[in-house]
């Protein structure tokens, strides 16, 4: 099993593991519901150029709750993030849940050091951009985030 995103490194870990490894990968993708659709067609057309099981696994409901509702609460304190900020952590469980119930033993995901960079860099921002925020945040405001 391989996780994907269609991006460029996901599909050269495609590419290696078929062409290169000579491995059949069933290749996993986790449509976080704002995926661009030039990933999404990258992703299609490299499964079936090399022969390979595509297995899409949408947003659920609680996720997309999750992601509009942290976003709206945290707007009262004007701290903003990526929709992407958890998604590594996502397609990785969602590779993991699947390896587990189709009794697979190894699995792939991929990443580059600019993402694991970013990850990193966006998560400290965002712990003091929560912080900062906290601090400047009226009690009316406090509420409005808990609400």
């Amino acid at each position: 099993m391989l996780g994907a995103s269609g991006g460029f490194d996901s599909t050269y870990v495609i590419y290696i593991a078929k062409k290169i490894l000579g491995l059949n990968p069933l290749v996993i993708k986790y449509d976080n519901g704002v995926c661009h659709p030039v990933a999404n067609a990258n992703l299609k057309k490299t499964c079936e150029l090399l022969g390979l099981d595509l297995k899409v696994f949408p947003v659920i409901d609680s996720e997309r709750k999750y992601m509009f509702y942290s976003t709206k609460a945290l707007q009262h304190i004007g701290v903003f993030f990526s929709a992407c900020f958890s998604c590594h952590y996502i397609i990785a469980s969602v590779v993991y849940r699947e390896a587990i119930k189709e009794r697979v033993r190894y699995t792939m995901t991929s990443s580059n050091r600019i993402e694991e960079g970013f990850a990193k860099a966006s998560h400290g921002l965002m712990a003091k951009s929560l912080i900062m925020g906290f601090f400047r945040c009226s009690p009316v405001k406090m509420i409005k985030i808990i609400y």
